[in-house]
């Protein structure tokens, strides 16, 4: 099924741009020009991405992807690990051919604090010993080469692992989102209601007066989808105070007699919550350059 979605305010347009990252397998850009690469995916307008909803199949997937890459990418790790094998190690090989034992001591215990810094074991569950005395270069390069290749190939649970923790480190989500966030979950709530399409409609009134909802963003484009809400991620980021917050976001399990919510449809909703794939970047554009 195709839906549209248009230019909005910033912080809906941010969401797109995040969208858009997170699926920029599906076009390439040509003189300042975004091109699909299959448009019966996803088409780009003036002002308008026109999308199939097939476009969500494994989005989960791509989408823990690109935040466990921006937690790499903000702390560095990697690149530190590959600076100890390009600067480093060729000191460290320097001093044992010319057998200054102090030298090859002082500059293993530097290699060690950095990795000791980055954490690689509880961090990351890098599991094989790491020696604490060297006795040829060999076992330097080696034990180097397995945890940069170990922590450039992780297991798909400790990345998704580590994207959860950037999730809740920079606290993008509400409270009682985070409490329960895995990949699973993300699915189930978001992905696979939004490739199916079979959310019920939110309605207002009764019997003959009852009617669907419109979607308050992208009216009159699609119908507000129950349990759908604006706030279901970066509230606090989008300027909400608390009793703003308390105004539009009810959480489920809060017994509220006449639960307030503003209609929303799925598409928008999840264009909301996608900020923080722009947020995480611009966080990181703005402390390089302090």
């Amino acid at each position: 099924m195709k839906e549209k979605t248009y230019l909005g305010d910033w912080l809906y347009n941010a969401g797109i741009v995040g969208f858009l990252r997170i699926n920029q397998d599906f076009f390439y850009v040509k003189e300042n020009n975004l091109i699909s690469k299959d448009e019966n995916l996803i088409k780009f307008g003036e002002n308008f991405i026109e999308i199939d909803r097939k476009i969500f199949e494994n989005f989960s997937q791509r989408f823990f992807d690109y935040s466990f890459q921006t937690y790499i990418k903000f702390y560095g790790h990697l690149n530190r690990l590959k600076s100890i094998k390009n600067n480093h190690l060729k000191q460290l090989e320097k001093a044992f051919k010319q057998n200054e034992e102090k030298s090859v001591s002082d500059l293993w215990k530097s290699i060690l604090k950095i990795i000791n810094q980055i954490d690689v074991k509880k961090k990351y569950g890098f599991s094989k010993a790491i020696p604490k005395a060297l006795k040829n270069i060999e076992d330097a390069k080696k034990i180097i080469d397995e945890i940069i290749e170990y922590i450039a190939n992780l297991p798909p649970e400790v990345k998704n692992k580590k994207a959860v923790d950037w999730f809740r480190a920079n606290k993008f989500f509400q409270k009682n989102w985070l409490n329960s966030v895995s990949i699973n979950t993300f699915k189930t709530k978001y992905e696979v209601p939004l490739i199916k399409n079979n959310l019920k409609n939110q309605t207002a009134g009764k019997g003959k007066d009852k009617i669907d909802l419109p979607c308050i963003v992208c009216y009159p484009h699609r119908s507000a989808k129950k349990d759908k809400k604006f706030s279901t991620s970066i509230s606090n980021f989008a300027g909400l105070n608390a009793d703003l917050i308390n105004f539009i976001y009810m959480p489920q399990d809060r017994k509220v007699p006449n639960k307030i919510e503003l209609p929303l449809c799925d598409i928008c909703e999840i264009v909301y919550f996608l900020p923080v794939s722009l947020y995480s970047d611009t966080r990181i554009a703005i402390i390089r350059t302090l």
